[in-house]
């Protein structure tokens, strides 16, 4: 019995399955594998880590690369730098599209070109953001009816070829250094639109009455102090900006607006629009009382 005993135990431990040599490759494949019976499972945490693995790999692959604001920068590189026009690219193209209008922004000038091909058919000429000096060259621009000259740095106008462009319908002189205007202004009589805002003007020139074509006048962010008589007699005039004239004399104001029969619209400080409501309302009681006397002795 013993020895029975003995060879029954000696032939279980003779069928323990030998583990096969495999490559090294397929050593690492199941090692994560539970064995049942005699298939092999694969574990809920190894399946997990593959996909994670297989994830990351995809995301190596297909993501693009994201700049540090969130932005593509493989669609950034990808598109072309923009590269700025010359002076003489853009005045050929004037030339070759026969253009009437001509911009020279942002190219550091310090006057303006007088090019005798396109002189005479250039009726709109932006130049914004040049650090002009001379402006004696604008007079040969015969034609032109819009000048564009905002952000230049002008502190003058005085003796210059602006104010004999005598066909003008647009001016804008905006966010320069004006401290005053010439009276030679008085000489632009086709004037309709005046553009003066964010500058240091205090004061209007009286020959601004000559103007008599104005429909427009921003004078925003300036240093007006009054308006008198500088507007009066303008019948065209609409619309007028005192938008940030801080000390601004609202007392004779009144009865100076109400002299432009034509005016439309108006803007001005909070403080401004407040005072100019209080009086045209004084104003207008005035008028219901003196109606009412009338009627009263009649």
């Amino acid at each position: 019995f013993f020895f029975i005993k003995m060879l029954s135990l000696f032939g279980k431990k003779s069928k323990a399955p030998v583990e096969e040599k495999g490559d090294k490759n397929q050593h690492e494949k199941t090692e994560n594998k539970i064995v049942r019976g005699n298939t092999f499972i694969k574990s809920p945490i190894s399946h997990h880590e593959e996909q994670k693995n297989n994830t990351s790999e995809h995301n190596k692959v297909t993501s693009p690369v994201m700049s540090p604001k969130g932005k593509n920068s493989n669609a950034i590189n990808s598109q072309p730098l923009r590269v700025v026009p010359t002076l003489e690219e853009r005045i050929q193209k004037c030339i070759k599209e026969n253009s009437e209008e001509l911009n020279i922004s942002n190219l550091q000038l310090t006057s303006i070109p007088t090019n005798e091909s396109i002189i005479e058919n250039v009726t709109v000429l932006i130049s914004r953001s040049n650090p002009l000096t001379s402006f004696v060259e604008l007079e040969k621009f015969s034609s032109l009816k819009t000048l564009d000259l905002s952000k230049c740095g002008i502190d003058s106008i005085d003796n210059t070829g602006i104010t004999k462009l005598i066909y003008l319908h647009k001016l804008d002189l905006s966010r320069n250094q004006l401290c005053v205007l010439p009276d030679e202004i008085k000489q632009l009589t086709a004037l309709q639109i005046l553009l003066l805002c964010r500058n240091k003007i205090e004061k209007l020139p009286e020959s601004m009455t000559k103007l008599k074509y104005l429909t427009t006048l921003d004078l925003s962010y300036n240093n007006i102090l009054s308006i008198s008589n500088e507007l009066e007699g303008l019948a065209y005039l609409q619309e007028v900006n005192l938008t940030g004239n801080l000390n601004l004399d609202t007392q004779y104001m009144m009865e100076d607006i109400a002299r432009l029969h034509g005016l439309r619209n108006m803007c001005a400080h909070r403080e401004v629009r407040r005072t100019l409501v209080r009086r045209s309302e004084d104003v207008r009681n005035r008028v219901l009382r003196r109606e009412q006397q009338l009627l009263l002795a009649s």
